[in-house]
């Protein structure tokens, strides 16, 4: 059963074993204060100090001494070895915007289990938090104030055309897709307006070092904003 204070919020946190830096878990709960930890995300939370609301995942990984600190009611699991701790938790969650660390790094497998989980989700609202970029699905539009300069990647992962206004190299309704023509490494030049025709388009944002206090404030900043729209899919 899931507790009552993970239900009835509207912005959370999700924290898996993969690598997260203190400061980054810290600024992510500054703005989802509820965290939920993927598997062995409960041990590192524990570690970092914080003890989350929920861990919930096939629990293979999370370790004895977490179990006994988090006790059975902050624990949920969801047996299913034919997909990650991350959509076991979307299968289980409500339908908050949802900050996720941990989720990728040094494993490219577990990167790229995070993108597909990302593209076959469009409806749910998701933010992750990497070492370098902020990363999310573009909705069907878009706008953003980015730091004119700073890096923009788009990744198609179906085929779809893609239209943009605030790029050094504009799409202008170019044909994308995975085995073709991609988006990376673009540059912003203004405000970024981006309209995408199907879903399937993943955004990458530099956290650049003048982006804010925090690395990557800025771009955290209008990742959440572009999720928080009603322009999804």
């Amino acid at each position: 059963m899931i507790p009552r204070i993970v239900r009835d919020v509207t912005q959370m946190t999700l924290l898996g074993a993969g690598k997260a830096s203190p400061a980054d878990l810290n600024r992510a709960l500054l703005e989802a204060p509820i965290l939920v930890g993927l598997d062995g995300g409960g041990d590192q939370a524990i570690k970092l100090g914080h003890t989350p609301a929920l861990v919930t995942g096939d629990l293979d990984s999370l370790g004895a001494e977490a179990r006994a600190h988090l006790g059975e009611g902050r624990i949920l699991c969801t047996p299913d070895q034919d997909s990650t701790d991350l959509d076991k938790a979307l299968e289980v969650l409500p339908d908050a915007l949802l900050l996720c660390l941990g989720v990728s790094g040094a494993r490219l497998d577990h990167t790229l289990a995070t993108i597909s989980t990302l593209v076959r989700n469009p409806a749910r609202r998701i933010v992750v938090i990497a070492e370098d970029d902020i990363v999310f699905l573009a909705p069907r539009q878009m706008r953003m104030e980015l730091a004119p300069g700073s890096r923009l990647s788009l990744f198609p992962m179906v085929p779809l055309r893609a239209e943009s206004r605030g790029l050094e190299w504009p799409l202008d309704g170019l044909d994308l897709s995975p085995n073709g023509r991609i988006g990376t490494s673009n540059r912003v030049t203004g405000p970024v307006s981006l309209s995408v025709s199907d879903p399937g388009l993943v955004v990458l944002l530099e956290r650049g070092a003048g982006d804010g206090a925090w690395r990557g404030e800025n771009a955290l900043r209008q990742a959440m904003a572009v999720m928080a729209a009603p322009t999804g899919w």
